[in-house]
């Protein structure tokens, strides 16, 4: 067995660190314990839900209002140092790969006024509200930082 400080050392690539964190990430997760259950439910909301219309459509509107409603907010409350300053987009290098916002009025509207099941689905419906518990976010009011 290597010794993990050893091998943290002699990484050489940027996807020999990315080995690493996933192998940190796989060993937390298969802990028998509540924590990594409460990981597990944020990763598995993360991507958000799939949109699977038109781009430009009204259809398309609405699932990005519910995207921002639901899975901006959870990259936010996760990544606070990522997302807490305001910005939009993880780094120079992640550039409109991903979006994190606060919570607003607007964002509540979105998830209160809309049926989330019949647009995003049961499955990602059930991620999204595993990850807001597992955060301490509320679905049904804004959350402030």
């Amino acid at each position: 067995m290597v010794d993990k400080d050893l091998r943290r050392r002699v990484i050489r690539t940027p996807r020999d660190i990315l080995r690493q964190y996933l192998d940190d990430i796989d060993g937390f997760l298969n802990r028998d314990d509540e924590a990594a259950a409460l990981l597990w439910d944020v990763l598995s909301a993360l991507r958000g839900p799939d949109i699977t219309v038109v781009y430009g459509s009204p259809e398309h509107t609405v699932m990005d209002l519910t995207k921002k409603a639901t899975t901006a907010v959870l990259r936010r409350k996760a990544f606070p140092r990522t997302f807490g300053n305001g910005s939009f987009t993880i780094s120079t290098l992640c550039v409109n790969k991903a979006i994190g916002l606060p919570d607003n009025a607007g964002r509540l509207y979105v998830r209160k006024s809309f049926d989330l099941e019949e647009r995003v689905g049961v499955h990602f419906l059930k991620h999204y509200k595993y990850a807001f518990a597992a955060l301490g976010l509320k679905t049904d009011e804004v959350n402030n930082d």
